[in-house]
């Protein structure tokens, strides 16, 4: 089954499951986040994204987290 397909698959069943929100790329976040989370090197989550960058991996799976640790960085100020 192509991409396309599995990914039109899945978005009928999470609608009709109650779960508009998820999506193929919500999980792909989610995924990333983790692996992100738990100290995987950027590199390693961009390959098994299928990403040759791993800036764009950053920028568009990770973000930034704007509810980050701020009492980390003050103690660097």
């Amino acid at each position: 089954m192509p991409f396309a397909d599995a990914a039109k698959a899945l978005a009928r069943i999470f609608v009709g499951s109650g779960f508009p929100w998820a999506t193929p790329p919500t999980f792909r976040r989610t995924v990333a986040t983790l692996l992100d989370q738990a100290g995987v090197p950027i590199a390693t989550i961009a390959d098994q994204l299928g990403h040759t960058d791993p800036a764009m991996t950053a920028r568009v799976y990770l973000g930034r987290d704007l509810m980050g640790d701020k009492p980390s960085v003050a103690e660097h100020l």
